[in-house]
């Protein structure tokens, strides 16, 4: 009788596991799910928005009863709309360029360079990753006004105003980008990933580090460099602050015209919601363009030496 009720209890013991697997797994299903929901409703809600008439933007529906186009096409009437894609595109591509370049260089002399005071070097930088935007602002305006031979300031960096005046803001807005202590962090790792033989094997057959770096490492960092390229371009498309510090509202990018549509006396929040989405479309079809290489980057930089 007692081993029969043992027995009993330990063949009920598998079913008791597959039920409990059951139970976790449609509960991770329905976690994910609603995750799925939280982050893609405010899009949603967004295209609705940008679909509904003005008389219908003030009643909650989950689909307009009368959709309409015409938001879409005030938005692309706006005066300002031609010229700020066009400085957009400008300040995000040359920002993102530079800064990979600049980035694939240091994190490959970083990682694979022996030089004095490399590591102390690396470490301090490191240590600026700690530093709120907040701290970094106030000197990064003094140094782009105080520039030296740029916008009529003499050697010393008086008499004139840097990057900050009119005829330099362009630079002035995309040099605080082009230089990210994370990004170069983020390619060391990658770098470091690769097998140093490559390089070791291209050094006995006479080859100097750049032509290492360009002809063998650097066809290898693709996935790493279009995981940057989508933070960086992402970064360039949303940057509102320098544009409208630098520029006094005046450099018209995309970001800024959006918020001096909204700040309007009498703005339509269809056409809003409608320019938004305008906005938006460019960042997501550059995800997808790379998006195939970006989980790849992500976890290949995350060696530990």
């Amino acid at each position: 009788m007692g081993a029969q009720s043992v027995g009993t209890a330990g063949a009920g013991r598998p079913y008791a596991l597959k039920a409990k697997k059951r139970g976790l797994k449609a509960f991770k299903i329905t976690a994910a799910a609603l995750w799925l929901v939280i982050c893609i409703f405010p899009f949603y809600w967004s295209i609705v928005t940008s679909l509904k008439p003005l008389n219908e933007i003030m009643i909650f529906s989950l689909w307009p009863k009368s959709p309409t186009w015409l938001n879409f096409k005030d938005a692309f009437l706006n005066k300002d709309l031609v010229r700020a894609v066009f400085n957009t595109v400008g300040v995000t591509v040359a920002g993102m360029g530079v800064n990979i370049a600049v980035s694939l260089l240091a994190g490959y002399a970083f990682a694979r360079i022996r030089f004095r005071g490399g590591k102390a070097m690396f470490k301090i930088m490191q240590a600026s990753m700690m530093l709120p935007f907040a701290v970094m602002f106030i000197p990064t305006y003094i140094v782009l006004a105080r520039f030296p031979l740029v916008g009529g300031n003499n050697i010393l960096g008086q008499g004139g105003y840097g990057f900050v005046g009119q005829e330099t803001q362009f630079l002035g807005i995309i040099l605080p980008s082009c230089v990210s202590v994370y990004n170069i962090f983020f390619l060391r790792q990658f770098f470091l990933t690769l097998p140093n033989e490559l390089g070791e094997s291209a050094k006995i057959d006479g080859a100097r580090e750049l032509r290492i770096f360009a002809l063998i490492y650097l066809p290898l960092m693709r996935p790493a460099v279009a995981t940057l390229a989508i933070f960086t371009f992402q970064s360039g498309w949303n940057n509102y602050f320098w544009p409208y510090i630098l520029g006094q509202g005046q450099y018209k990018v995309l970001t800024i015209v959006l918020r001096q549509y909204y700040t309007a006396i009498a703005p339509d929040h269809g056409v809003a919601m409608a320019f938004n989405l305008i906005i938006t479309i460019p960042m997501i079809l550059f995800f997808i363009v790379f998006q195939r290489y970006f989980m790849s980057g992500l976890t290949a930089g995350s060696v530990k030496e």
